[in-house]
């Protein structure tokens, strides 16, 4: 891969807040699980961008997408990231639509992780933290 990031100039500042993002609702997604289950399922922090890769349109194009996984790259934020890095590294123009609709999944999911993550730390401290090792 001989693509420098950095040769895309400022426009690629957005994209990389969007990443990081994702990487938190990531993980609040994978500690919530890690919290409530314990360490043996410490493997799914792990899985959780293995997971999420293939969908989003990290190393090809959405369009190139079978048809059933369609709905589920649509469905995350990184699928509108990689989508409108690509869209700039060949045009030239910042994609608006696609970093809004990005920014929009990644607080949405955001929101709902860090919830998860709430109610399922409040369950494990009424279990006791002590069982989690």
């Amino acid at each position: 891969y001989s693509l420098n990031v950095f040769s895309l100039g400022w426009p690629f500042a957005p994209f990389l807040l969007a990443l990081i993002i994702s990487g938190w609702w990531c993980g609040f997604l994978s500690s919530s699980i890690i919290v409530f289950y314990g360490q043996r399922m410490q493997m799914l922090a792990w899985i959780t961008g293995y997971v999420f890769s293939p969908f989003s349109a990290v190393f090809y194009p959405l369009k190139a997408l079978p048809e059933w996984a369609s709905p589920i790259a649509k469905a995350l934020p990184m699928t509108y990231i990689f989508e409108g890095m690509r869209e700039f590294y060949y045009t030239g123009n910042f994609s608006w639509s696609e970093y809004g609709m990005a920014m929009g999944l990644n607080f949405i999911y955001l929101i709902a992780s860090i919830t998860l993550f709430r109610i399922l730390f409040e369950k494990s401290r009424d279990k006791g933290l002590a069982r989690l090792e």
